[in-house]
């Protein structure tokens, strides 16, 4: 359900109702993070990093970056694991070479879920998994009524009309053909707002078992039903000895 290339025509004409409200590179080729040299200070991307930033009025006093109102733009990551900061603090050298007053802060379990509920922090890493046909539960992680409600998973505070009415479309759909044609138009929408930065993605399941399983050449592509798809296989099983 990722939005590929151009948009179709099918796309489009979900999309043309909010043109004026929306970037103009929703209806361009679907935007994609950037991809660093791998050093983990790829110069080229602070430098482009740095006029965006200038463009949105923020200036370097010094080593600082400072915004409109004359106050160094800070920023803090909220987590509740230090395993975590391999991850976030590679992000935090490169803010601070920007000038950005950048901090990763661990709290304990209990306070991080209640900021997170409470909408109470900079900026905050979360893992979503969502099924292969969309139901009811986006609405609780895009709509502009999800914003204002404690403890959803709008963590970006996403409030767009265009938004909002994909997810209706998606979800009344009379058709799969429809509700992919929605969905590609609502993931245009989203990367277009730049409301996440992208972690990792792992595509496989890390599992150890004992060799005594046989299993199908073509895996499920979206879950990990070991139950209804895998078997035992007697041959195996004897070599190890756990024949039954």
């Amino acid at each position: 359900m990722k939005a590929v290339g151009q948009p179709s025509e099918a796309e489009l004409a979900l999309l043309e109702p909010f043109k004026k409200d929306l970037p103009p590179e929703v209806f361009g080729e679907a935007i994609t993070q950037p991809i660093s040299n791998g050093s983990g200070q790829d110069r080229k991307l602070l430098r482009e990093a740095s006029l965006l930033l200038k463009e949105a009025g923020y200036y370097r006093r010094g080593e600082q970056l400072v915004g409109p109102d004359g106050k160094q733009l800070v920023m803090e990551f909220l987590s509740n694991s230090p395993a975590f900061e391999r991850i976030v603090l590679p992000y935090v050298k490169n803010l601070r070479l920007l000038g950005i007053e950048a901090s990763f802060r661990v709290v304990d379990p209990a306070q991080f879920q209640k900021r997170v509920d409470d909408f109470d922090y900079d900026i905050v890493g979360h893992r979503f998994a969502l099924t292969p046909t969309l139901g009811p539960s986006i609405r609780n992680f895009w709509t502009s009524s999800a914003a204002e409600t404690f403890g959803s998973y709008n963590l970006s505070g996403i409030k767009v009309p265009a938004v909002d009415d994909l997810v209706e479309k998606a979800l009344n759909a009379s058709s799969r053909e429809e509700m992919i044609t929605a969905a590609r138009a609502l993931d245009r929408v989203l990367r277009a707002g730049f409301y996440w930065v992208p972690q990792w993605f792992k595509a496989f399941h890390t599992v150890a078992v004992w060799d005594m399983f046989g299993i199908p050449n073509d895996m499920p592509a979206y879950d990990f039903p070991v139950e209804t798809t895998w078997w035992v296989d007697s041959e195996k099983a004897a070599r190890i000895g756990k024949e039954s």
